[in-house]
């Protein structure tokens, strides 16, 4: 489902949708769900009986997961190619729309034209967007190769680096320095995978910086940027490829509870300095928030602080069921809330977002 709110002249509507994927038609149409999810309380013995109904139907031909992935409904949401698109790990996008009235249509699932859409049925849920020219860098996955492509005809233009134990949940931000010469890449690290894959409560996230050499490539420097545990960052979008100083976190609690939001200052790790954050918000007891995003106060204000704008961000309070929209001051160092928008319904925490302006929105196709 999809979660919406447009704030317009000091007015806020909000909305809530199912992506109308082929899975979600299925078992609407059936009345009852087949297909497990693991972020649903569908999954264990049942969802197993499940599974094997599932085959079952598909050597029937009543199911069809060749043609249309059976997986779990969408958590990001981004533009790519002047459209909007709703995105899960586990299928290709489906393009959605935003009507001028404000509600949310499904448009169909996309494979974007490729030759290879038999072979992918799948696509990464964070696309990254090049602020300059628009252009979109994605990858999707199968059992065999090819696995991953970036302007390579094949996987011999590949190359890899070996970093140990470190196992990207979330992508900060990478960009290139030296000419070239060196990669960074900062990225949130899921410690300990092979427990978190055994039982999600186990995961831990903590943020890191890497340098390579894209030379002798090989790794020069591997930091730690907090002790705390982070996850679900985000960044200014015009630094989205290139150089930046902060990022924007979830900061998380055990079992996996995103209780509230930082700042990190990227610039500021030394020897004698191991924590970068500079900036936090605690939400309240049982207050649980989403991915949060990054608004520039001025976004055609080339000479303006980089952090000079607004984090944004639902935020559910499970002790009055109540869900918010917040509003902070990306400045402040408590990240002051400024705004807040009462909703009339729940928005369950821990996924993905993204923020549009209405000029932009206005020229989707």
């Amino acid at each position: 489902m999809i979660h919406m709110i447009k704030i317009n002249g000091g007015k806020a509507t909000f909305c809530s949708r199912y992506v109308k994927t082929y899975k979600y038609m299925l078992e609407r149409d059936m009345g009852y769900p087949i297909i497990p999810s693991p972020f649903t309380s569908f999954n264990g013995v049942m969802a197993d009986c499940s599974c094997g109904a599932r085959c079952c139907s598909s050597c029937c031909w009543r199911v069809r997961p060749c043609d249309q992935w059976l997986w779990h409904g969408k958590y990001d949401v981004a533009v790519i190619g002047g459209k909007l698109y709703a995105l899960g790990e586990g299928d290709l996008p489906y393009e959605i729309k935003v009507t001028s009235d404000g509600d949310i249509t499904t448009l169909g699932r996309r494979d974007f034209h490729s030759a290879a859409a038999e072979e992918f049925l799948s696509m990464t849920a964070h696309p990254k967007i090049d602020p300059e020219t628009g252009e979109a860098f994605a990858f999707n996955y199968h059992i065999s190769p090819p696995l991953i492509k970036k302007y390579a005809k094949d996987e011999s233009e590949m190359w890899w680096v070996d970093v140990p134990g470190f196992n990207i949940s979330h992508a900060v931000n990478a960009w290139e320095e030296d000419d070239g010469d060196t990669l960074v890449v900062v990225a949130a690290n899921l410690l300990l995978v092979e427990q978190s894959l055994e039982k999600f409560d186990l995961a831990e996230m903590k943020m890191e910086e890497i340098r390579i050499s894209v030379k002798n490539k090989e790794v020069l420097l591997r930091r730690q940027l907090s002790t705390r545990v982070l996850n679900l960052p985000a960044i200014h979008p015009a630094y989205v490829g290139k150089k930046n100083r902060y990022a924007y976190a979830t900061r998380v609690i055990p079992p996996v509870i995103n209780v509230g939001l930082v700042k990190v200052d990227l610039s500021l790790y030394s020897d004698d300095y191991h924590d970068c954050v500079v900036a936090s918000r605690r939400y309240g007891p049982d207050c649980t928030d989403n991915e949060p995003f990054f608004v520039p106060r001025e976004p055609n204000d080339l000479d303006a602080d980089e952090d000079d704008g607004f984090v944004v961000v639902y935020v559910h309070d499970e002790n009055t069921q109540e869900s918010k929209f917040l509003v902070m001051d990306a400045k402040s160092p408590t990240l002051e809330i400024v705004a807040a928008v009462k909703l009339p319904g729940r928005v369950p925490t821990a996924f993905h977002g993204l923020f549009v302006s209405e000029s932009h929105l206005s020229k989707l196709s």
